[in-house]
């Protein structure tokens, strides 16, 4: 949905096929994006409401937690995570699909080593994500995990 270049081709094509097919489009269609890009114009011009959500409360993300962390559960138990320690993850500056992520990988981790997921797994997926985010540029999701 970004503008149109000069020197991205395919890009500009994929961009034309999917404004070819919106304007013919009779129902209601919903655009979400979280990154901060230029839309095209041509997008913009057939874009009826825009709805801008504020970043989450820290006590949003909290619930949040929670409730990934509820799920996390593996064969050898639920989740353990201190209050603290749940205190300084509803910290971090992440939005639901960051902590839906993270509390996965976490328990992926816990899994692998027959363990019950821990603090120690989702600051490890939390580092390994900044990292990665990092890495493309985006600096973010774990600030403040580093101990």
């Amino acid at each position: 949905m970004e503008q149109r270049t000069s020197y991205h081709d395919t890009h500009n094509r994929l961009v034309t096929i999917f404004l070819r097919k919106l304007e013919y489009y009779q129902g209601i269609l919903f655009l979400t994006s979280n990154r901060g890009i230029q839309f095209d114009d041509a997008i913009l011009s057939r874009i009826h409401l825009i709805i801008e959500y504020e970043n989450l409360t820290r006590e949003f993300r909290r619930e949040l937690w929670s409730t990934f962390l509820s799920k996390a559960c593996t064969m050898q138990g639920p989740a353990i995570v201190e209050d603290h320690e749940l205190r300084r993850l509803e910290s971090l500056d992440l939005n639901g699909r960051e902590i839906k992520n993270v509390a996965a990988i976490a328990h992926a981790l816990a899994e692998a080593d027959v363990n019950q997921v821990n603090y120690k797994y989702l600051k490890l997926a939390a580092e390994s994500n900044k990292k990665f985010s990092n890495e493309f540029g985006r600096e973010r999701p774990a600030d403040g995990m580093y101990v």
